[in-house]
């Protein structure tokens, strides 16, 4: 039953609303000076980030990362995004920095179709994956402070 003065309703404090919301959870604070972090003695203002973001496949894989890309500019980071030459328009029209990715999907899909066994296309698929590695560490020689991508090491 709820008395009065308990904070669970009554008279005095009005009706009890539902469960408690939970426990109150403090968010760490992130060390001051550490990249992306905010700046000590400069309310609101963060150490801007080197971010490289690397993406391949079709517009609708790329087009999404130029979205983030926008939104990391606008938060005062530094972004380049790492694709493939056919993308360099769409890129470069949002704003953001292009870097080339080696390669040609297009080209892969055809000589993978003309491929006559699967180690011929063992081997097509190596040459283009070592290729999309080599463009990574190239691209990220200059330094990054983050890497984005969506792929996964395989397994």
């Amino acid at each position: 039953m709820n008395q009065p003065g308990s904070g669970r309703g009554g008279p005095e404090t009005g009706p009890a609303k539902g469960p408690s919301p939970g426990p109150k959870y403090r968010r760490r604070r992130p060390s001051a000076g550490s990249p992306g972090r905010r700046v000590a003695g400069s309310p609101g203002r963060i150490t801007p980030l080197r971010i490289l973001i690397v993406t391949t496949g079709s517009r609708g894989d790329v087009a999404p990362f130029t979205g983030l890309g926008r939104r990391l500019v606008a938060a005062g980071h530094r972004v380049a995004v790492l694709a493939h030459p056919t993308f360099a328009p769409l890129i470069e029209s949002c704003g953001l920095e292009y870097r080339p990715l080696p390669g040609d999907p297009k080209e892969l899909i055809l000589r993978r179709a003309r491929a006559t066994s699967p180690e011929e296309t063992r081997t097509l698929m190596r040459a283009f994956v070592d290729g999309l590695a080599d463009g990574v560490a190239d691209a990220v020689t200059g330094g990054v402070d983050l890497l984005l991508t969506a792929f996964a090491p395989a397994r």
